[in-house]
C-alpha cells in the first residue's frame, strides 16, 4: 500500500514546496495535486498540521485534522490518520500556485483556468479568491476581480487579529490599485 505523505518532515509547508516546484518546473506544481476527497489514509507531518509557518489556521489547509486523533504516531512527528477525508484548501493550493506562475508568465488564459479551478475546489478560501482576483484584474475584469476579493474579505474576518491586520491591508492594496467603482 502506498500512503501520501503531506508534507516530508516537521517543519515543511506547502509554500516551501510550491516554491522548489517553481524553482524546478510547473511539472512538480500538477504532481503535489490532491483530490478534493481523498479516501485513503493521510501522513501529515507534526510541522504541517500545526500550520504556524501560515500565520493564521485560517491559513491552514490540514486544520480540519487538528480536532481529529490520529490512528498512529511515526516517530512523535508525522501522524497517521485512517479514513476518507475532504481536503479543499490543500486541494486547491497548487492551483493557485500555478495560476501565479502563469501570470508572471504574462499567460493570463492559463492563469486564470488555474485560479478557476482553485476557486472551484475550495470557495470562500482566501488564496484561491486572491488568485482569482489577481487574475481578473491582469486580465482588465475588474469588477469580477472586486468580487474575489471581497469573497477573500469574508474569510479575513475570521482570522486571529495579527493576521486579520496584515491580510486587510494586503487586500487593501489590491482593491486600491483596481479602477474606481
Amino acid at each position: 500500500m502506498t500512503l501520501p505523505l503531506i508534507g516530508t518532515s516537521a517543519g515543511s509547508s506547502w509554500r516551501r514546496h510550491a516554491e522548489r516546484a517553481a524553482q524546478i518546473g510547473e511539472h512538480l506544481v500538477a504532481a503535489a495535486r490532491l483530490p478534493a476527497a481523498a479516501g485513503a489514509d493521510r501522513l501529515i507531518s507534526a510541522g504541517d498540521l500545526n500550520g504556524f509557518e501560515l500565520g493564521s489556521s485560517v491559513l491552514n489547509p490540514y486544520e480540519s485534522f487538528r480536532s481529529l486523533q490520529p490512528t498512529r504516531f511515526i516517530q512523535n512527528g508525522v501522524f497517521w490518520f485512517d479514513g476518507t477525508f475532504t481536503v479543499p484548501l490543500a486541494s486547491a493550493l497548487p492551483n493557485v500556485e500555478s495560476s501565479a506562475l502563469a501570470l508572471k508568465r504574462h499567460d493570463i488564459p492559463q492563469a486564470l483556468a488555474e485560479a478557476q479551478q482553485a476557486e472551484l475546489l475550495a470557495p470562500g478560501e482566501i488564496e484561491p479568491e486572491l488568485a482569482l482576483g489577481d487574475t481578473l484584474t491582469a486580465a482588465g475584469r475588474t469588477d469580477e476581480a472586486r468580487a474575489a476579493y471581497t469573497r477573500a474579505s469574508q474569510k479575513i474576518e475570521t482570522m486571529e487579529p495579527d493576521a486579520r491586520q496584515i491580510w486587510r491591508k494586503e487586500l487593501s492594496d489590491k482593491l486600491a490599485r483596481l479602477a474606481p467603482l
